[in-house]
């Protein structure tokens, strides 16, 4: 009997209730405790079977189940970091989306540099109007119903305006320069 699994990109497929449970925890995860990994660590492989290599069956599924440790490096679960994180899925917590996007981004780096760039700049706007969210409230449907300036002008521009919780001796500053 011979068995192949499909593309990657064909393995990804809708996850049950259990998957979302864990997308959920790892997504808390990693960015609570700024761990990087994939943003699709978890998938389920399609299988296939065949008694001749010729003519293939798909095997029932969602029955195995795999994890993507190519870009996972452990941070260390202490007892209080597992005691958080199961703090956080109790209460619902989701992450920022603007993390998701980032890591997605951050994920894709290497093997697709220009496309990656498309969610690292959503993930900064997306980010920064959940900023503005936080810090005024009032003003919260305003940054996430209507078309934004431009990232760079909302950093170099409103950034400072803010009503931040921590300041330097002279306010709240934009990013430098260099990262603007």
């Amino acid at each position: 009997m011979h068995f192949k699994l499909e593309s990657l990109a064909e393995m990804i497929v809708a996850v049950p209730t259990i998957g979302d449970k864990l997308y959920r925890a790892d997504s808390v995860f990693r960015w609570r405790f700024r761990a990087p990994g994939s943003h699709h660590p978890f998938f389920w492989p399609k299988v296939s079977w065949s008694f001749d290599a010729e003519t293939w069956k798909q095997m029932p599924g969602p029955k195995l189940y795999a994890v993507d440790v190519s870009d996972l490096r452990s941070p260390g679960v202490t007892e209080p970091t597992r005691a958080h994180l199961e703090e956080l899925l109790k209460r619902d917590v989701l992450a920022p989306v603007c993390h998701d996007l980032y890591r997605e981004a951050w994920h894709q780096r290497l093997s697709n540099p220009r496309s990656s760039l498309v969610p690292a700049v959503a993930a900064a706007e997306v980010g920064v109007k959940e900023c503005v969210g936080v810090l005024v409230p009032d003003a919260e449907w305003l940054v996430e119903t209507l078309a934004s300036p431009p990232i760079e002008r909302m950093l170099r521009e409103y950034l400072p305006r803010l009503p931040a919780r921590e300041k330097f001796s002279r306010g709240v500053l934009p990013p430098p320069e260099d990262i603007l």
